[in-house]
């Protein structure tokens, strides 16, 4: 079956095209997004395919080539399409560079079969990690340490400590699948849930440790016959606006 590249902007990053096994194969320049169409009107854009995204640079004006990358693209669900990387092997260390991409496209190639396999059971894939990271995202409370531990048996993820669940990485990094495996997500959730509770519990033990500030009683000045703001009687001063006995009185 035929295969084309869109004509557009991006038309320049592909490289080639093919049908395998009724499935598209895209091989592209990594970040340039070219659109394949089958003339059976399947396109990339909103079918399932196969992208063989070919690694690399220019260095001293010269291009080489240092890795490729084979991604099952499945269905778009809610906005976001459903991808998971089949294979990989990019190197940064300039050992693996090529002057031509010849290399890369063979070892991408290699690995159509094991791609497809995978996008035949994206779904399946992606509905498990959803149930995973759904039974977690049910614990939305602060958690005691007994009601953390429970929820981690319950969802099946590993348990951190508690100096663990205030860390760097749980306080501030973003956990997504399939970027992370789901269980990791999950266990992620979970332990911010628990910093939460803790990060209550130091601030109401420094709230006690603080003394409270000390009351602080502004001097009377400027006398004004004006009713005050609290009872009406005259005259009052300033900067209170209120008249002598209902300005505040230093405790005893």
């Amino acid at each position: 079956m035929k295969v084309t590249i869109k004509k557009g902007y991006h038309e320049g990053g592909a490289i080639a095209a093919q049908v395998v096994d009724g499935t598209i194969i895209l091989i592209e320049n990594t970040g340039s997004y070219p659109v394949a169409v089958a003339e059976d009107g399947r396109s990339t854009e909103d079918s399932p395919y196969i992208g063989i995204s070919i690694n690399g640079g220019t260095r001293n004006g010269v291009p080489f080539y240092n890795g490729v990358t084979v991604t099952a693209n499945g269905t778009w669900h809610n906005g976001r399409r459903r991808r998971l990387i089949a294979f990989s092997s990019v190197h940064h260390d300039g050992k693996h560079d090529t002057a031509a991409p010849d290399y890369w496209i063979a070892l991408g190639k290699s690995k159509i079969g094991a791609a497809i396999a995978v996008l035949i059971g994206i779904d399946e894939i992606f509905d498990a990690a959803q149930k995973i990271i759904a039974a977690a995202w049910a614990y939305q409370k602060p958690m005691s340490r007994a009601e953390y531990e429970a929820a981690c048996a319950a969802c099946r993820v590993d348990m951190l400590t508690d100096v663990e669940c205030t860390s760097y990485g749980v306080r501030y990094g973003s956990f997504s699948f399939p970027e992370y495996p789901p269980a990791n997500v999950a266990a992620m959730h979970l332990a911010t849930r628990r910093m939460a509770a803790l990060d209550r519990e130091r601030a109401a033990q420094a709230q006690q440790q603080t003394p409270p500030a000390p009351r602080v009683i502004p001097a009377r000045e400027g006398q004004l016959w004006e009713p005050c703001g609290r009872c009406g009687r005259e005259p009052v001063y300033m900067p209170l606006h209120l008249c002598d006995q209902c300005w505040p009185r230093k405790p005893a």
